[in-house]
């Protein structure tokens, strides 16, 4: 919330000190969405099966960026860059097998499908401000900003046997 100042004593030189100031007042927390929202859905559309909507919704979201490197006052109050808030859609589903492949022991098989991002959007999942690898002119801007890319759709199939 303010700024922050003090001296350190190096290791090598434990008499000197060093005086320091950051300059992080009203700095936005950053390296994670400051809202995020989740619904979910799901229906039974047939005995032994189950599916579930998921929708995921994030925003407000600040390039990660390191508070020991904000040591210029000219940058005080510069929020690092913020990438666009984003939504993923994922679907569950599975179906129980019951008596169409009875498991030893009376246990029950059921198959499942995960879908994970099922629109494929593309969207910047985290990025880092003014990075040592990509910034350019070092405003705090998207030119500056290392980004990650979030998963493109992706499938998990498999089985479980419950006993």
């Amino acid at each position: 919330m303010n700024n922050v100042s003090g001296t350190y004593a190096p290791d090598d030189q434990p008499t000197a000190t060093v005086p320091y100031d950051f300059y992080i007042r009203d700095l936005k927390v950053a390296g994670a969405p400051q809202r995020q929202l989740a619904l979910s859905a799901t229906a039974y559309p047939a005995e032994g099966m189950v599916v579930t909507g998921v929708g995921k919704f994030y925003g407000a979201h600040y390039a990660y960026y390191e508070p020991f490197d904000r040591t210029d006052a000219a940058e005080e109050g510069i929020q690092s860059w913020q990438p666009p808030g984003y939504s993923v859609f994922d679907m569950h589903a599975s179906y129980a097998l019951g008596d169409l492949i009875p498991v030893a022991g009376g246990g029950d098989l059921r198959l499942f499908v995960n879908v994970y991002n099922v629109f494929d959007q593309l969207f910047v999942q985290d990025a880092v401000d003014n990075s040592a690898f990509n910034s350019f002119d070092g405003d705090h801007d998207a030119d500056d900003a290392e980004i990650f890319l979030g998963y493109p759709r992706n499938i998990n199939l498999g089985f479980q046997i419950t006993f």
